[in-house]
């Protein structure tokens, strides 16, 4: 399956409330990270670091993705497959900047070519949501036309992907195999991206212009439950307490300032679920401090599945 671009999906208005709640987001976080530089900030947001997921759980509340959701699962159930479909726990917010690049060198790519998985099941979808003009001199979400035979040969599904690590040392020999098959996306704010399992993709660099995108997956019921317990109720979880995980998970990345701001607006007595009401019991109980992660700790990486250890800690 190719990408698919759904022109106007979205309406231009929840684009634009969405934008905005990113901007201030942002704002707020390098207010609170104010013993950095601001090009140390923008340069640590830069793809999964933990900067960039406290940015990333802060701003997709309950109300941004709300603005998105009965858009995408309308379209899906109609035209993929019907039922209902989750949204991913791994929402990720992307500021890309000029000039920044996770890796320095002269690559061609930003992010490297991948296929998105799931657990190996399907079915599923990734979706990429500009909240801008995406063209040229932002680069953006891009995928490789290629024959399967070649494209399988050297870009197998079975296994694990080409890591960022791996293209960055190697992108001279990457970067000559996709070239050819190259496909980059001109789009507008309300325009969705969707692509399948099966879909090789990868991202462009911004060459003169900041690209702002969001990214996730949706997930079939059908494949929710074939899950695991633990991946099953993280993803019920975060479809029906996305603030609350938001929350707890800010705690664990040491986000002090988040939380001693928004922290009273969590009542224990009205949380249902005893993972989530015994963390935030505990989060109340915390003797805070107002002290963020040190820049060498913000800079780190977490792999997708060291995510919600503190869920698995109640399995």
């Amino acid at each position: 399956m190719p990408l698919i671009t759904l022109k106007g999906l979205i309406p231009s208005e929840n684009i634009k409330k969405i934008n905005q709640s990113l901007n201030v987001s942002y704002k707020e976080l390098t207010l609170d990270l104010k013993n950095l530089e601001l090009d140390n900030v923008n340069d640590l947001i830069q793809k999964e670091s933990i900067a960039a997921r406290i940015l990333s759980y802060r701003f997709t509340n309950s109300s941004v993705i709300s603005l998105l959701l009965k858009y995408i699962s309308e379209w899906l159930s109609q035209n993929k497959r019907s039922g209902k479909y989750y949204f991913s726990p791994l929402i990720m917010t992307r500021i890309c900047r000029p000039g920044i690049d996770v890796y320095k060198n002269d690559a061609m790519l930003y992010t490297e070519p991948h296929y998105d998985k799931v657990e190996n099941l399907n079915p599923f979808f990734g979706i990429w949501v500009p909240l801008e003009p995406v063209n040229n001199e932002t680069g953006g979400l891009c995928w490789f036309d290629m024959p399967a035979e070649f494209r399988l040969k050297h870009f197998p599904l079975a296994g694990k992907n080409l890591s960022l690590k791996d293209y960055s040392v190697n992108y001279k020999k990457v970067d000559e195999l996709v070239k050819p098959y190259l496909r980059e996306l001109d789009l507008v704010p309300g325009d969705v991206v969707i692509f399948d399992e099966n879909c090789l993709h990868g991202a462009t660099k911004p060459k003169n212009k900041v690209r702002k995108s969001l990214n996730f997956q949706m997930i079939h019921e059908s494949t929710v439950e074939k899950f695991t317990d633990f991946e099953r109720e993280k993803i019920l979880l975060i479809n029906s307490d996305l603030n609350i995980c938001n929350l707890i998970n800010l705690f664990h990345l040491g986000d002090a300032k988040f939380i001693g701001r928004n922290l009273k607006k969590y009542s224990i007595e009205k949380i249902i679920n005893n993972a989530l009401k015994c963390e935030v019991q505990k989060i109340h109980s915390y003797e805070h401090n107002t002290s963020m992660p040190s820049f060498e700790k913000l800079k780190q990486v977490i792999p997708w599945h060291e995510e919600y250890q503190w869920l698995k800690n109640h399995n």
